[in-house]
């Protein structure tokens, strides 16, 4: 399956859920594809080191410099003009609008996200969020 990460689920991850771990195994195998952008990466790298996960950080940053899995999408000035328009027309945040441009985008649909603000585009058959 193809994915596209909020940062809900590497919170998710490093709290050792087993629904994140299996699906980062899915990855990590083959099996699936991650794409993470890069406002994604600050979060988590905010998350992990707000809640004393050193260890994790260094995971966590490995792991997108050595899988062919994940590939990590820089904010283009198309995903941030889709993303403000995102966050515009479904009240969300503008992280959250880019994380939705950079699903559309790259065609990773399955948003590792909880986040409600994402159901307008879910019912309009935009995006699927993947949540446990």
């Amino acid at each position: 399956m193809k994915y596209c990460a909020d940062t809900w689920f590497f919170i998710q991850l490093t709290n050792r859920h087993p629904k994140a771990v299996d699906i980062w195994s899915e990855i990590k195998s083959g099996k699936g594809r991650l794409v993470v952008s890069t406002v994604v990466i600050a979060e988590a790298v905010k998350e992990i080191l707000k809640n004393n996960l050193f260890r994790d950080l260094g995971d966590f940053l490995h792991a997108f410099s050595v899988s062919e899995n994940i590939t990590v999408i820089d904010v283009t000035k198309e995903i941030a003009t889709d993303g403000g328009k995102y966050s515009f027309s479904q009240n969300m945040t503008t992280i959250d609008g880019i994380i939705q441009a950079t699903a559309i985008k790259t065609d990773h649909i399955n948003i590792l996200s909880r986040d409600e603000h994402y159901k307008k585009a879910e019912k309009q058959g935009l995006i699927k969020r993947v949540f446990w």
